[in-house]
């Protein structure tokens, strides 16, 4: 019987905790050329997040630093071969602030690229939030696309050419 007490007396006390975890990650695509994933957040409670990925890294701090305003850094890079000497892949780091009394409905949407040094592949990526009346509903996303060629383009390209040759000989 106290055993089984405890665990209802804990599962009362957990569960209402468990519904106010503050930043939830979702990782929808994680490729190596592409990258989705976003978060569901609430902006009354400071919060970090690293999901577990195999071809990017991503880390999202969210915090207030002033009591006024609430700052977002966030860190990304593609952790991916094909990136044979690069000793440690481009980490880009972004910073986002916005007022806590006035943010509302605010709308961050930033684009920007990152080139691998000395491979010239170029990382394009695309950072969404949306923070919503309601807290909790607060959302932000981060896609990623990696300007690698995969190997079933490179075939069809391969014989596009090839065909492209041949209807040529043929004419001529």
């Amino acid at each position: 019987k106290t055993i089984k007490a405890m665990f209802i007396v804990s599962l009362c006390i957990l569960m209402p905790l468990a519904g106010h975890a503050s930043l939830v990650s979702t990782v929808n695509t994680d490729t190596l050329t592409a990258l989705d994933v976003g978060w569901t957040w609430n902006p009354e409670i400071p919060a970090t997040d690293s999901p577990a990925m195999l071809n990017w890294g991503v880390s999202v701090y969210a915090i207030t630093l002033d009591g006024s305003n609430w700052d977002i850094r966030l860190e990304v890079r593609h952790d991916a071969v094909p990136h044979v000497g690069e000793s440690i892949p481009p980490l880009t780091t972004k910073s986002y602030s916005f007022p806590i009394a006035t943010g509302f409905g605010l709308v961050i949407n930033d684009t920007f690229d990152v080139v691998h040094p000395g491979i010239g592949d170029i990382d394009q990526y695309n950072f969404v939030l949306y923070r919503d009346p309601v807290p909790a509903n607060t959302v932000m996303s981060l896609t990623g696309v990696h300007q690698v060629p995969e190997p079933g383009s490179m075939v069809l390209v391969a014989m596009s050419a090839g065909l492209i040759g041949f209807i040529r000989r043929l004419i001529v």
